[in-house]
């Protein structure tokens, strides 16, 4: 067993994050557009993070699927769980994923169109940043039908209050507008995925508009401080 997730490991490396997309669509739960063999990034906002999906069989024939993970990106001390069911949730299971490459080892009979629910799960355990899985859906021969990949961002030490603050477009390529109330002036951050801090200025009350066309393509973390205060907090594609 040992040897087949290693030989499953190294060709997940190098079929990557854009396997077939012809028998298996993978949406957000309740969503339409066919997110399979891209990138979902989720703002963690606790210790648990759920993150659930639907894999529909389009491939036109009854068949069974499987879940393998491969971790990418991790931190010392996180683990992750997966769930994996048939629609409605029957014929389910969940595991704690163990190790980088992970077989989940249960198979799920989808008829087609019919969906299958994944639930994949991030637990903190009190560790913050940037973690990174890929999810592939397998057949019952071992065949990679297509995958997800998630990344998920957490930090420590801030709680935010309950101001809105809206920020288009978003995605953005070089002028972003930023609407927030506050009442009195705070500061404006960009920060990447390693946690670093990209782009600040201060910003007051109302309506602003920023140049961000020297910020590298990618997801960021938009965030308002006021007086040492998480004021808000939300994501940001940058094109």
């Amino acid at each position: 067993m040992l040897v087949m997730k290693k030989l499953f490991a190294a060709l997940a490396v190098l079929v990557g994050a854009s396997a077939s997309a012809q028998d298996i669509k993978i949406y957000l739960e309740g969503e339409t557009d066919d997110i399979s063999g891209t990138t979902h990034a989720v703002l963690c906002s606790g210790e648990v993070t759920d993150v659930y999906l639907d894999v529909e069989n389009n491939s036109g024939d009854t068949n069974e699927y499987d879940i393998h993970r491969l971790r990418i990106a991790t931190l010392p001390g996180i683990t992750d769980e997966i769930c994996w069911s048939g629609p409605g949730g029957e014929n389910g299971t969940c595991d704690e994923a163990i190790g980088d490459d992970f077989v989940l080892d249960h198979y799920v009979e989808l008829d087609p169109l019919e969906k299958g629910i994944l639930k994949a799960t991030h637990k903190a355990h009190g560790n913050y940043g940037f973690v990174h899985y890929r999810y592939y859906v397998v057949n019952a021969q071992g065949g990679i039908e297509d995958s997800i990949d998630v990344t998920f961002e957490s930090f420590a030490g801030l709680e935010e209050t309950a101001i809105e603050m809206s920020l288009y477009p978003n995605p953005v390529q070089s002028e972003l507008t930023v609407e927030v109330e506050l009442d009195q002036d705070g500061i404006f951050q960009l920060i990447d995925l390693n946690g670093r801090i990209v782009f600040e200025t201060t910003i007051s009350g109302g309506t602003q508009r920023f140049d961000l066309s020297a910020i590298h393509s990618g997801i960021y973390v938009a965030q308002i401080q006021s007086n040492d205060e998480l004021i808000r907090r939300d994501q940001l594609l940058v094109e």
